[in-house]
């Protein structure tokens, strides 16, 4: 203890802040007693009062409450609880502390050896409180996290019936109303109010994973779920899971304005490839281990939570990745398939029950599979449920879902009193937030944002390539393939038909053939679970899709993206090219656009330049804006040009004289073989009148049938 003192009776003075409610859920410094002002002294008294000042701190014990509301300044060169001060003692030599750690949010302390005052006991010479304000501000600014209180409409407050003015006042003279008339129109127009920005929360982040497992800070993971994430390779907690854990595995967590030990439902928006699949899976698995603990009979058992995923394809990855997670527990997850229904274990089925039966703790799903599988089980199925985890929200909440999505929704909260929401994407847009605080009006609900809001990693390097027509796309595309290849790589297109004609077009491209394969909806599900597996273990080195893979896909290995159509809205762009740069890595993704969407690249463009791309200013400043009406349109058919067989959208890079030579080849050829078939058919009628043929009925018979 004695470093720890001699620190403190060095020549800085603490300087006591105004008397201020200490921050929710934040831990406070000490307080250290403050001297009063001194007159100003020499050398030898300035000593000599130091060599005091230091034989009485060591009889004195510096300790810490719960309850302390004044905030201390602290100098730099006293940053012991920070992470400089803590280097340099390890520089200089100094034995290692034990550092114990106090719970933010709980009352007291929770560790080993250290009981509260109402029990009787004794606290600790010294106790190191977790991150202080200063401290968890810059960690929250160093990551780029933000937490939000979304606030929910409240009912306009009822307004009293004014009183009846007396006549008097009613009648006014024609100089007063024209003198207010004159201040009317003279009145210069005041600024329009800003709205109020909602108040931004400090959480203290985790940091290390080791934390979860630390019993001062009240994760309490289990032990299993611990070992299976280090097992999978995770180190680290990324940005999405620094925010998201604290929010989703405290029970206890104290935030101003939401009642202590309220649930909370979580809307998170975080860039393409942050591990937001982890960040949901790990406190869920938790929860529903803790409710087994806690379970008394089977009556209990059956469906705890349900993820919904907008396609099959990533259905069925987040399935894959929580079988991973759930390794030597008793928690069971299964993938929703059509057909199916959602049983509890003890459920006892009748005799002419055919449809398969799913007993799962978690069920991952889309939407139209669940929403008739509700329709047709009735009022009494999934009852149980406690957690609801909507991944990419965004599109789940469009047009295309939306009715899906809220009708599952409606459902299940009527269903379930302790129903808790999470909602995940890496694009969110207002209209969305506004729906979410619709359908939850009574519930208390943080959004995390990551980074900038809608915006791709810096870790993508992004080009806008000009092309000028289809041909022009396809040739680029070639040279692609001979001069910048980076397998593995993702190429989409705008449509189906599309997609098949481009793969058609450069399925023999490459010199090893069997590279480049083609994936969309049309495909039956085992093709596309051939061709997937395929992708992942290297033996499609191109694969040529549509939006299908543009959402929550994880291809860690993908180093390229082109996007050989542009996107039909600014969110689809963020998505498709987040295929790339995960984890981590570096990407490439290259866009190309021709004449006829020149109208609608500003947006990515803009993207581009807020991702720290290289953008000229005078091609932000050439390209035209867009629309909403045109936003729209693009969004819900994509570029009109494109939408049918026409020549500008054909596939193709073969002049329309060269195309005219190879139809009239091939419509002579065509003639050439209905003569011959028609002369063929004449003869055989000839011979026919004039009698059998040698060879009898049999040969004659066989001749009509070529």
């Amino acid at each position: 203890m004695t470093d720890v003192f001699r620190l403190l009776t060095r020549s800085a003075t603490f300087t006591k802040t105004s008397q201020k409610p200490a921050a929710p859920a934040l831990s406070t410094l000490p307080v250290a007693p403050t001297a009063p002002a001194q007159p100003t002294l020499t050398k030898s008294a300035k000593k000599r009062k130091r060599k005091a000042a230091a034989a009485a701190s060591t009889t004195e014990s510096i300790t810490t409450t719960a309850s302390t509301s004044t905030l201390i300044a602290v100098p730099k060169e006293l940053d012991f609880f920070g992470q400089g001060q803590k280097k340099a003692t390890e520089a200089a030599g100094a034995p290692a502390k034990r550092r114990r750690h106090n719970d933010d949010d709980s009352e007291g302390s929770d560790d080993e050896g250290a009981s509260s005052d109402e029990e009787g006991g004794t606290k600790d010479e010294l106790t190191v409180t977790l991150p202080t304000l200063e401290e968890i501000k810059s960690t929250l600014r160093l990551h780029k996290l933000k937490f939000t209180i979304m606030s929910t409409p409240t009912p306009a407050e009822p307004v009293e019936a004014a009183e009846p003015e007396p006549e008097e006042k009613k009648k006014k003279s024609k100089k007063e109303k024209k003198e207010k008339k004159y201040k009317n129109e003279n009145k210069t127009e005041e600024a329009p109010k800003k709205k109020a920005k909602r108040p931004e929360l400090l959480i203290p982040p985790v940091t290390d994973f080791s934390q979860l497992r630390s019993s001062g800070h009240g994760y309490a993971l289990s032990k299993r779920v611990f070992s299976n994430i280090l097992a999978q390779g995770y180190s680290s907690p990324t940005e999405v899971q620094m925010g998201s854990l604290p929010i989703l595995m405290k029970d206890n967590l104290s935030i101003e304005g939401i009642p202590a030990g309220s649930p909370i439902d979580l809307l998170t928006c975080a860039p393409t490839g942050s591990g937001k699949t982890l960040a949901y899976v790990v406190p869920l698995l938790n929860r529903l281990l803790r409710e087994q603990k806690d379970r008394n009979n089977d009556a209990q058992k059956g469906v705890k939570a349900i993820i919904l995923a907008p396609t099959k394809e990533l259905v069925s990855q987040i399935t894959n990745e929580i079988k991973k997670l759930v390794v030597g527990t008793s928690i069971k997850v299964s993938q929703f398939k059509k057909g199916a229904r959602p049983v509890s274990f003890t459920d006892v089925l009748p005799e002419d029950f055919k449809d398969p039966a799913i007993k799962s703790d978690i069920l991952v799903s889309t939407p139209m599979v669940l929403q008739n599988a509700l329709e047709s089980a009735g009022e009494s199925c999934l009852t149980n449920l406690t957690a609801f985890i909507l991944d990419e929200a965004d599109v789940l909440l469009d047009e295309l879902f939306r009715e899906q999505t809220v009708a599952i929704w409606t459902a299940l909260k009527s269903r379930s009193t302790t129903l808790r929401t999470s909602l995940w994407s890496a694009t969110m847009p207002s209209s969305v937030e506004a729906l979410v605080t619709t359908h939850l009006p009574d519930s208390n609900i943080i959004r995390l944002v990551v980074g900038i809001k809608d915006s791709s990693l810096p870790t993508i390097t992004q080009d806008l390539t000009y092309c000028a027509t289809e041909t022009g796309k396809l040739h680029a595309l070639r040279q692609l393939f001979t001069t910048g290849l980076r397998p593995p790589l993702i190429i989409f297109l705008q449509s189906i038909d599309r997609a098949q004609a481009l793969y058609r077009e450069v399925q023999y491209d490459l010199a090893t053939p069997g590279r480049i394969a083609v994936l969309h909806a049309k495909l039956d599900d085992t093709t596309r679970e051939q061709t997937m597996t395929r992708f992942r273990l290297g033996e499609v080195w191109i694969l040529i899709t549509t939006d299908l893979l543009a959402r929550g896909m994880d291809f860690r290995g993908v180093r390229m993206v082109v996007n050989y159509d542009i996107p039909t809205s600014v969110a689809s762009y963020i998505h498709r090219i987040g295929r790339t740069g995960r984890a981590g890595k570096d990407g490439k993704a290259v866009t190309y656009y021709t004449k006829e969407d020149i109208g609608y690249v500003k947006g990515i463009a803009n993207v581009i330049k807020a991702s720290g791309g290289d953008v000229q200013k005078w091609l932000l400043d050439a390209l035209p804006n867009t629309t909403k009406e045109e936003k729209k349109k693009l969004k819900m058919h994509g570029v009109e040009v494109r939408r049918g067989v026409s020549a500008a959208a054909r596939i193709s890079t073969k002049s329309g004289a060269q195309r005219d030579k190879e139809w009239r080849r091939k419509m002579a050829v065509e003639s050439s073989k209905r003569r011959k078939r028609e002369a063929e058919e004449g003869s055989g009628s000839d011979s026919d009148d004039g009698g059998v043929a040698a060879g009898g009925e049999d040969e004659g018979d066989f001749a009509g049938f070529d």
